[in-house]
């Protein structure tokens, strides 16, 4: 699998238009973790932004709830 269970829950709570403060409240965990998180998604993807992500998330067939 190319992201872990997490990394796919907080894409799709990014595709939900959730920003990372709003995220880490609906998961409860801290904002830094989001941003981790977050980081870590884009360095795998090679995307640059939360829109370039979920064009390759698209492109890529990779399933988001």
């Amino acid at each position: 699998d190319f992201f872990t269970s997490r990394e796919l829950e907080i894409i799709s709570l990014i595709k939900q238009g959730l920003n990372s403060k709003n995220i880490s409240d609906r998961l409860f965990i801290s904002p830094h973790t989001v941003a981790t998180h977050r980081k870590n998604i884009l360095k795998k993807s090679n995307c640059h932004s939360s829109k370039e992500l979920l064009e390759f998330c698209g492109k890529n067939g990779i399933p988001l709830e």
